[in-house]
């Protein structure tokens, strides 16, 4: 246990009132370990936020108990309630009958961490100050200053060279590389006060540091552009024509010097990763190098040039499960750290059910490269084998997780509703994230659900997206469903921005959503008519046949035959699109991955291959590039993800929510769920955290489902990580350096089609 942790639970354990009032304006009592140490103790964590909200809970759930009223609930009886005031502003807010029953607490950086500069430490994350607080023992600074602050800070917390320790290229590189392939996210403040540091220092006036420091797809674009031109200039390897592009220095998308030490050990072992995990792209010879490279390219180049695909998508594999294989989280680690694997795992299980690749271009690498058929084919004959070898790993390393996961699960996920939103955490946590970018810049925001698409699915579908449109890139990350992994749970809290306690019997459904986010922005000052919702069918697009005098801007839009054979195919209806580009906030329900999973006959592959199908024929690109365009910054999420399940036989009580989503059965009290439990014992009955009183889930565990025994399904309700981590991506749309020429040459005309 923490230090500094400690002392705020040992304060608790002295504490005998029912009812505690704790001002937490900088997030300790809601970091992830520090709330699950407190429910133990024994109290229930309520963060205020909204009066109106906390008279709900309170009036629903405590008074009673408080009073001494008798009640059928034995377990309100014994029930401490710990409420958390993120503002302290707001302190005439809370109920009067709460406050006069309450002892106060009051916990923030300048009692936890009074050495050091409150304005720096406290832009930190909540799953930051365990590293703080270890850095702070081990060095035990004297009082600190703000610079000095950002120094440690910068040093300790997220284990950056200071900058007067970089003196070279390598330097630079290697602590840029790190900083980005770990994707942290560095406070502004801090940020800003490391760049000013470096340019003070004056060595490296060529790069354009704000940039790459800065923008994580800027930073990889750089040494996308630099590895094609490292090939041609020190290893004599022709590119390709398209990669050629960019080769010519005053064409170079991102500014800054030409020759990176790609060479030099230090980066070396770094780049291997950067394209193993998909964060940059192996570049293809040109057609006339083949056939005069075999040894010529040396071994640690390889991972970066795309010879040949079957053995380079093989490598990968091997080297994921290794890197997968090291960095599985413990049972209590960070959630952070279960975020960080997510991206790893989806990588590595993507590329193997979407092996042997799809063929490229130049069908004679094999024989080319080799020398030799015979040779090659005996090659080629050992795939099968080391894929069969690297799948018995999968498969194993598969088991370790679910059980790992499942345990961090049912042990953590209940603090994470109350962590603070300033980075997403959670889906419902979407709302407030986007509500402060608006706040500080007024921009027009668009938020895309992909109802139903897991982390996995996400990579099929920016794969294709980039294969259409070279100029779109994305800001990735990812964050937690709600548990059970259910539309109607999950779905609904995003566009409400609160807990699924709150909706009660509407949580059955999800009908409410125009009104729950409409509810949410004009909460947040925004005039209603600058609010729009938008569903969009699930088999096909508007088309202009629709019919558009008979809807209005919000009106759910139902699927149509009408756009069968339609000639504007792909096409959106601009008529009723241009309707609300007058919104500053717009919220968009797409249907299709979710009615894909639910008639899925093949299986994870099968689903893979149906979403390549779809996003190839443009219509979610010809919607992305059209927000873009019309100044809308695009957010795209999930509600929930889904796996490959195992039927284990169908329940004779409760009900399942919904078709195909058979992870979870729903039970409306205690009684039932412990039926429920005689019948599947191996099952999880679910704590219903953060859920209405009435909703008791049990849950299906492993990968099984309760459907007909033996029958395979892609499915979702239960808390696999797949299900459970979904991703959050902002897209942008930008000229290449190449487009910038063609675009001035032909005025603008350039292409949007796959």
């Amino acid at each position: 246990m923490k230090g500094w942790r400690q002392r705020i639970l040992d304060e608790l354990n002295m504490f005998s009132e029912r009812i505690a009032v704790a001002f937490d304006p900088d997030g300790f009592l809601r970091e992830e370990k520090t709330a699950s140490e407190i429910k133990k103790i024994g109290f229930d964590i309520v963060v205020f936020e909204d009066s109106i909200e906390f008279r709900y809970v309170y009036e629903s759930r405590y008074r009673d108990a408080f009073e001494g009223v008798q009640t059928h609930d034995l377990t309100a009886q014994a029930r401490r309630l710990f409420v958390v005031v993120p503002n302290p502003d707001v302190r005439t807010s809370i109920p009067f009958d709460v406050l006069s029953k309450a002892r106060e607490f009051h916990y923030g950086f300048a009692d936890i961490f009074p050495q050091l500069s409150y304005s720096v430490v406290s832009q930190l994350e909540p799953d930051q100050f365990d590293i703080l607080w270890d850095a702070v023992i081990r060095e035990n600074p004297d009082i600190l200053g703000e610079n000095l602050t950002k120094e440690f800070v910068m040093k300790h917390v997220f284990q950056m060279k200071l900058p007067g320790s970089l003196t070279s290229d390598e330097d630079l590189l290697v602590t840029l590389m790190d900083r980005h392939y770990k994707n942290l996210l560095i406070p502004e403040v801090l940020e800003t006060w490391y760049i000013d540091a470096l340019r003070r220092e004056g060595l490296f006036s060529d790069w354009p540091i704000e940039i790459v420091m800065s923008n994580r797809r800027s930073f990889l674009d750089f040494l996308q552009e630099r590895w094609a031109l490292f090939l041609e200039r020190n290893m004599g390897i022709q590119v390709a024509e398209c990669y050629r592009v960019g080769t010519e220095e005053t064409l170079l998308k991102i500014p800054g010097p030409i020759d990176i030490p790609f060479d030099s050990e230090d980066i070396r072992v770094r780049l291997d990763n950067f394209f193993l995990e998909g964060l940059l792209e192996p570049v293809p010879p040109d057609p006339s190098y083949y056939g005069k490279a075999g040894s010529i390219v040396e071994p640690w180049v390889r991972t970066g040039i795309r010879l040949d695909t079957e053995e380079m998508a093989i490598y990968e594999i091997e080297r994921l499960l290794e890197i997968c294989g090291d960095m599985l989280p413990e049972e209590d680690s960070s959630y952070d750290s279960w975020r960080a694997f997510s991206s790893r795992w989806t990588h590595l299980k993507v590329s193997i059910l979407s092996f042997p690749p799809e063929p490229r271009e130049q069908s004679n690498v094999r024989a080319s490269f080799s020398g030799s058929i015979d040779a090659d084919s005996q090659k080629y004959g050992d795939y099968q084998q080391r894929m069969d070898v690297a799948t018995s790993h999968f498969e194993k390393l598969q088991t370790k997780l679910d059980s790992r996961f499942q345990v961090w699960m049912c042990n953590s996920f209940s603090s994470l509703h109350n962590l603070p939103a300033v980075q997403p955490v959670m889906v419902h946590h979407i709302p407030r994230y986007l509500a402060r970018i608006l706040r500080k810049s007024n921009d027009k925001l668009a938020l895309i659900v992909l109802d139903g698409m897991a982390c996995d699915q996400w990579l099929v579908i920016k794969d294709e997206l980039s294969k259409c449109k070279s100029n779109i890139t994305f800001r990735e990350s990812s964050v937690f469903a709600w548990v059970p992994t259910l539309t109607p749970v999950s779905r609904s809290t995003i566009f409400a921005g609160k807990l699924p306690m709150y909706f009660g019997d509407r949580l059955k459904s999800t009908t409410q959503e125009k009104r729950f986010w409409t509810q949410f922005w004009v909460n947040e000052g925004l005039d209603k008519n600058l609010i729009s919702y938008l569903f969009l069918p699930a088999d096909r697009w508007i088309s202009d046949d629709l019919g558009k005098a008979d809807l209005t801007l919000d009106d759910e839009i139902k699927e149509t035959t009408d756009f069968a054979g339609n000639s504007s195919k792909g096409l959106w209806d601009k008529a009723l699109l241009d309707q609300i580009l007058s919104s500053n906030v717009l919220g968009i329900v797409v249907g299709k991955i979710d009615r894909i999973g639910h008639g899925i006959q093949l299986g994870t592959k099968g689903f893979y291959n149906q979403i390549r199908q779809w996003v190839s024929q443009g219509y979610l690109l010809n919607l992305l590039e059209y927000l873009s365009s019309n100044g809308y910054r695009v957010f795209i999420t999930s509600d929930h993800g889904n796996i490959e399940a195992q039927g284990m036989g169908r329940p004779k009580q409760g009900s399942i929510p919904e078709t195909k989503g058979e992870r979870a059965i729903i039970y409306s009290n205690k009684t039932l769920l412990e039926l429920g439990l005689r019948e599947f014992p191996n099952a999880i009955p679910w704590e219903p955290v953060g859920l209405p009183d009435d909703y008791f889930p049990l849950l299906a565990p492993g990968r099984s489902a309760f459907s007909n025994v033996g029958e395979t399904s892609v499915c979702h309700g239960g808390i696999c990580i797949e299900e459970v981590i979904v991703p959050f991506v902002e897209v942008e749309f930008h000229l290449t350096s190449y487009e910038k020429v063609t675009h001035n040459e032909q005025e603008g005309n350039v292409s949007n089609s796959c």
